[in-house]
């Protein structure tokens, strides 16, 4: 288990850090997972989305596509295990927030939260939470997204990105846990994956062109920390 995935009863928690690097929000996640996997199918693992006072920049630091690719397949992992996942936004959150908010099953918000999506140097990341998107909103609303910075907790419900938005978030909580102490975690998880992988398009079919995308995202903005004669090349 990673020091940053806490136990509380039957309840696996997560605080990632909004400027911790991929290499680190990936072990912290699978960690997270293996946590809640150990104590049974039955045990929820709730995500608190980073905050995004720190550093709403992602990926930040060092990142090779290779690093890319191994947090999407961490994701990957977190949106079909068998588990319930819950994801908790309260103010403001960032970083590697919106991807994980799209791959978890349950969403949560306060009436005041905003989500920082990352846009790097004026460009949206390219990474496959535009698919889930895309999936889970539609076409239309996903472009409208394209070109925004932000969204608050209205939008995320306009957008079908939250299940709740509620005045007091921790009740809210206790309320969602409460609702699943005696149902099987995994049957859910089934219905869930079957409202998923409705559409015709599998995530492993589009994931190299994500890759390729935020390859070449990430070369650019190599080229932008190395002065404006290689950013124009």
């Amino acid at each position: 288990m990673v020091s940053d995935a806490q136990v509380r009863g039957t309840i696996i928690e997560w605080r990632p850090d909004a400027s911790a690097d991929l290499r680190r929000l990936t072990s912290e996640l699978n960690g997270a997972i293996d946590a809640a996997e150990e104590g049974g199918a039955n045990w929820p693992l709730v995500i608190h989305l980073p905050s995004a006072e720190t550093s709403d920049a992602f990926p930040s630091g060092d990142v090779s596509t290779e690093d890319v690719n191994r947090w999407e397949r961490t994701l990957f992992r977190l949106e079909r295990s068998q588990l319930v996942t819950i994801a908790v936004l309260d103010g403001v959150v960032g970083g590697a927030a919106f991807d994980l908010l799209v791959a978890t099953t349950v969403r949560v918000a306060s009436e005041g939260a905003v989500v920082r999506l990352a846009v790097n140097a004026g460009q949206l990341w390219p990474g496959m939470s535009l698919f889930r998107l895309a999936r889970e909103s539609g076409v239309g609303a996903a472009r409208r997204i394209l070109f925004a910075d932000q969204l608050d907790a209205p939008m995320c419900a306009q957008f079908n990105l939250v299940n709740h938005v509620a005045q007091d978030l921790q009740s809210a909580i206790d309320s969602i846990l409460a609702s699943l102490h005696s149902i099987d975690h995994s049957e859910i998880s089934r219905r869930w994956a079957l409202v998923r992988e409705g559409g015709i398009t599998l995530a492993d079919d589009v994931l190299g062109l994500h890759l390729a995308a935020c390859d070449r995202e990430l070369r650019r903005l190599d080229a932008l920390r190395s002065g404006p004669a290689e950013a124009s090349r």
